[in-house]
């Protein structure tokens, strides 16, 4: 097997599933020598690329894009990086960039429950108002680039207390009926109280 460098997160990569160059040139719809200049570090690996490995492998999207080889290497789930990931992902791939809901309502719940503990931090040092105008700076950024479901929430109406708690409250609600769902995938079990040790009387 063939391989540029190992000098990059994306030689590395490579290396690990065990693919031949001209294969994973292939896989990612690029040619043999494009492959080569972004494994040598010749070229820059795009925040695109990188997501199309994530999807076709199961590495990490930070990991590739941090780019530091010394690190060792981890899935998109936070475990070690092994060739038998390879495989499952190839396995399990879903339709490129669209997870199944379940997944994408755990993403939802746990951005959600982050912003608020931002929040709560930033005003806890009495600096609510500059975290507030930088998270609306950022969605704003967002909603530029990626567009904005309006079926989900809408912000282009009046500005209205109101209007905006019973649309945000709309779209958490459908979040969180499928708690089911995703209590089914990633079952939790609550620890067991201790019970108190009973005195024997004498």
């Amino acid at each position: 097997m063939r391989t540029s460098s190992e000098k990059t997160t994306a030689a590395i990569l490579r290396k690990i599933v065990g693919k031949k160059d001209w294969e994973w040139a292939q896989m990612l719809g690029r040619s043999v020598q494009a492959i080569h200049n972004i494994e040598a570090g010749r070229t820059k690996l795009t925040h695109e690329l990188a997501t199309k490995l994530f999807h076709e492998t199961g590495i990490s999207i930070d990991w590739l894009m941090k780019g530091d080889p010394t690190v060792p290497p981890i899935a998109e789930n936070g475990e070690p990086y092994k060739a038998e990931i390879y495989e499952r992902a190839q396995a399990q791939k879903s339709p490129y960039d669209q997870p199944h809901p379940v997944f994408r309502n755990f993403d939802k719940l746990g951005f959600c429950a982050r912003l608020i503990a931002i929040l709560e931090s930033a005003s806890a040092k009495k600096d609510y108002y500059m975290a507030h105008y930088k998270v609306h700076t950022a969605l704003d950024s967002l909603q530029r680039e990626f567009g904005m479901d309006e079926k989900v929430y809408q912000d282009t109406a009046p500005y209205s207390y109101n209007v905006h708690i019973e649309s945000a409250c709309k779209a958490l609600e459908k979040v969180l009926a499928g708690e089911k769902d995703w209590r089914r995938l990633f079952p939790t079990t609550k620890p067991t109280k201790k019970q108190p040790s009973k005195k024997r009387r004498r």
